[in-house]
């Protein structure tokens, strides 16, 4: 998985790096709300008075150690084109950036190379009351949470806890992980936009 992910962001970046301001990477099971990701990285830039040239790496931030956190890859993640032009300039081959790493962990080894690379941390992406955009866990789960069914809670590696009830999602939800059934996804298209 690592060496397909470095090998797409090469190309992409390649290729692609002066047509988009952001670039966004996840698998075939997820289901993303492209409007919500890109008012989401609007207010980014608003609020921070950045431009896509600086750092950014959002997603749904993990802990894989003490010294380094990373965006799972289950609902993707995004980087801009300032990030993608370190990657593909100076850290595709490097070292650092294992260039020969044979492993599904290509979030982890992502964020690795980033953050040793070049200082860029996997950033909070929750909303303004800790509700999650990037959402790791499948809907059933996630209805879960919205039970106040604690139980599943604390098995994830997170820094960020999950919260239950009606704040188990940001209203300004981006991604969802594990959608691998067409109906879910016709039932999730049409509860967003179909819905009076």
């Amino acid at each position: 998985m690592w060496q397909k992910v470095r090998s797409m962001l090469k190309y992409v970046g390649t290729h692609y790096l002066e047509d988009f301001d952001f670039f966004y990477q996840g698998g075939d099971d997820l289901y993303a709300i492209p409007h919500h990701l890109k008012r989401y990285l609007q207010q980014v830039l608003d609020r921070n008075g950045t431009t896509p040239e600086d750092d950014l790496f959002a997603g749904h931030r993990f802990v894989f150690s003490r010294k380094l956190n990373y965006n799972t890859g289950g609902p993707g993640y995004v980087v801009s084109r300032g990030t993608l032009r370190k990657y593909i300039h100076e850290g595709w081959d490097n070292g650092l950036c294992a260039p020969d790493a044979v492993t599904s962990g290509e979030d982890i080894q992502f964020a690795r190379c980033l953050l040793f690379m070049f200082g860029i941390k996997a950033m909070d992406t929750r909303d303004e009351e800790l509700r999650q955009r990037f959402h790791h866990d499948d809907i059933n789960w996630l209805s879960s949470w919205r039970r106040n069914d604690t139980r599943k809670k604390n098995s994830l590696l997170t820094d960020q806890p999950p919260l239950t009830g009606k704040m188990c999602s940001s209203p300004s939800a981006i991604a969802f992980h594990y959608i691998r059934n067409p109906a879910t996804v016709r039932h999730i298209h049409a509860l967003l936009y179909n819905c009076p």
